[in-house]
């Protein structure tokens, strides 16, 4: 019997603490951009708990704008009302733009991929870009380093002798 209330009482424990971390997680601005509906908000620009948010009306939403919004601080600090076009799921929003009163900052583009991603190997990008027989598109990046090729082999330079 002891067993047993020892067993319940683990399994009611580790109930509580999945559930307590669950409701903790917050979107990240890459399924924002993937799940998001285009919309543009207008309101006041707030700074709380480090994170910059848009108040409209009685909503407050998020502003999801990577490491860019990171370096445009002063831009966001220097705004009182602001103007947000981007794809926003309720309380958050991954800004394609800011519009302030002499300036427009720009985060992701309307392809829903973010400004700060680069060329790279397009890991942050939310969609990966498919070729009509369904592989990957093929691009000079991929091919120079071995990869993407459809035949699966690595693609070589010849060697110099």
């Amino acid at each position: 019997m002891r067993t047993h209330k020892l067993f319940i009482g683990a399994a009611l424990a580790a109930f509580v603490t999945v559930g307590a971390m669950a409701s903790d997680t917050a979107p990240i601005g890459r399924d924002i951009a993937r799940d998001g509906g285009l919309t543009s908000i207008q309101g006041e620009i707030v700074r709380q708990d480090d994170e910059w948010y848009i108040q409209s009306g009685n909503e407050l939403h998020q502003l999801h704008m990577g490491p860019y919004g990171y370096t445009n601080e002063d831009f966001l600090s220097q705004q009182s009302d602001i103007s947000a076009t981007g794809f926003s799921v309720p309380g958050h929003i991954a800004p394609i733009t800011l519009e302030g009163t002499s300036e427009t900052v720009e985060f992701w583009t309307e392809a829903r991929y973010p400004q700060w991603a680069g060329a790279g190997e397009r890991r942050n990008q939310v969609d990966e870009r498919i070729g009509r027989a369904g592989e990957r598109d093929n691009d000079g990046r991929a091919l120079a380093l071995g990869r993407g090729s459809n035949t699966g082999r690595a693609e070589r330079a010849p060697r110099r002798r």
